[in-house]
């Protein structure tokens, strides 16, 4: 009956990508009460992540429709249609034959270069956005934590992550406040125990995607790691104040063992693909490298899509410790020093270093005390 009622021969197909679609909308609709309520709250670092927010979607997108149309282009070229005009029945069976998101992570995961871009938004996916989520979403009682992961994977982690912390900008104004003491010791130490394993766990899936890239197991284990960076936040609609922690040391190991993991994983794939290269004195391996990391950004238009999402990642940090810093004296070197970190070693990196330093800065004196005796 969908087929008489659409004119083409693959129905749920074409519905599919166009549900796709539809369920963003409905994402962005579920979170607009974040914003919607507290908008008298609205500042110029507000308007600042809202645009990066609005620029990463751009910029991500823009590839990906690119992709679209490369993926249906080579399509019809195999198919020896590519003097046919463009209809929707054409496109369904485009649809049928083609596995967008398959084709898509496959061609990311595959290639040492190629991964070295991929590797960055996963990892700051699941083992650095999803416990920052976790805790300040929890802290400061924003709803729908798990909207704005899943808004990460189907969009973008750029855009998830602009928009959270002008959430948190907002509500940070109004009277949503940290707790200041803890509800049981048992409970802190449940969840960041959840928090720094779930995170581990999901670094893991991370790490072994490109040996699974060319196998049958391949989606599962996206789906699986994917899954991981959902859980804390799911459990949030269970436990809305399980994650809502004071300061805490807890909280400091968890970022500092999230950003020594990732600086692992960092320097490895990083070794792999060089690697690959001549070999050459350092200033030269350094300068082919460089190359070799933009051309790669622009191979192809998946690859280009989700290297502009790691791209936007890069500036997203380092405005967040600018804003962070703003109020603070010194605070020109010290966002320097975050700044070179982060484009030497990444925001997989730098972005928990840094939390795990601004959580010590704001320990409440009692736990300082406590500890120097």
């Amino acid at each position: 009956m969908l087929q008489d009622v659409l004119g083409v021969d693959y129905p749920v197909d074409l519905c599919i990508l166009v549900s796709y679609f539809i369920f963003i909308g409905l994402l962005l609709w579920r979170i607009r009460s974040v914003f919607t309520t507290n908008e008298q709250d609205a500042t110029m670092p507000f308007a600042v992540f809202v645009g990066l927010a609005a620029a990463s979607f751009v910029a991500t997108w823009y590839f990906m429709f690119a992709y679209f149309g490369y993926s249906f282009g080579m399509w019809r070229l195999q198919m020896e249609l590519q003097h046919e005009p463009w209809t929707l029945n054409i496109i369904s069976h485009w649809l049928h034959d083609i596995s967008l998101f398959d084709e898509a992570w496959r061609t990311v995961s595959t290639g040492d270069w190629q991964w070295l871009w991929s590797i960055q938004i996963c990892a700051f996916t699941v083992a650095v956005w999803m416990p920052l989520m976790a805790l300040e979403g929890s802290r400061h009682r924003i709803p729908y934590l798990w909207v704005f992961m899943l808004l990460g994977h189907v969009v973008a982690i750029s855009v998830s992550s602009s928009l959270f912390f002008a959430a948190l900008i907002l509500v940070s104004r109004s009277s949503a406040t940290p707790p200041k003491q803890p509800e049981s010791s048992m409970r802190q130490v449940t969840a960041v125990g959840l928090l720094i394993v779930t995170s581990m766990a999901a670094l893991k899936t991370v790490d072994d995607v490109r040996l699974v890239a060319h196998g049958p197991d391949f989606m599962a284990h996206l789906l699986l790691m994917h899954g991981l960076s959902l859980i804390p936040l799911v459990l949030t609609i269970l436990a809305p104040r399980l994650f809502a922690l004071p300061r805490s040391y807890g909280v400091v190991l968890l970022y500092i063992l999230v950003a020594a993991a990732n600086l692992v994983l960092m320097k490895q794939q990083a070794a792999r693909a060089i690697q690959t290269l001549p070999s050459a004195s350092e200033p030269a391996l350094v300068a082919m490298a460089l190359r070799t990391l933009a051309d790669t950004f622009l191979f192809h238009p998946a690859q280009s899509s989700i290297s502009s999402d790691a791209a936007a990642l890069y500036f997203i940090t380092i405005a967040w410790i600018m804003y962070r810093q703003s109020s603070k004296s010194s605070s020109r070197l010290f966002v320097l020093v975050f700044a070179l970190l982060t484009f030497i070693a990444s925001p997989t990196v730098s972005l928990p270093l840094y939390l795990a330093l601004d959580e010590y800065i704001h320990l409440p004196s009692s736990i300082l005390s406590k500890k120097r005796q």
